[in-house]
């Protein structure tokens, strides 16, 4: 009996959790801006970081690789990890999450 209490508790807590996430994602910030259009351009703000490193550190190996560059102290290689690749995604992520921010508030408020 005592289990089957826990387990009914463990559910009632799991849905109104779930309720309280559903309301707060269907809440609207005093500018106008939804929850969800928030949250959705945080994520491409992060996810347009990672894949503009990747880009960059990916063009920087094809370069050396291919002998277009030449990197003996890998000084290049520090500058496309640590100055070039986080600083290109963070002027493109501002972009993304801007795009995707003000496309998903078109969304939600239908206009």
């Amino acid at each position: 009996m005592r289990t089957r209490l826990a387990k009914s508790g463990l559910a009632w807590l799991m849905l109104s959790s779930f309720a309280s996430i559903k309301t707060m994602l269907r809440a609207t910030a005093p500018g106008g801006l939804s929850m969800r259009a928030f949250l959705l351009a945080v994520l491409a703000f992060l996810l347009t970081i990672v894949a503009t490193w990747i880009v960059v550190m990916g063009i920087y190996i094809l370069a050396t690789s291919l002998g277009w560059a030449f990197d003996r102290d890998g000084g290049m290689a520090m500058g496309a990890a640590f100055v070039i690749g986080p600083g290109l995604g963070l002027m493109l992520g501002l972009v993304a999450a801007v795009v995707v921010g003000v496309r998903s508030r078109r969304k939600t408020h239908g206009s």
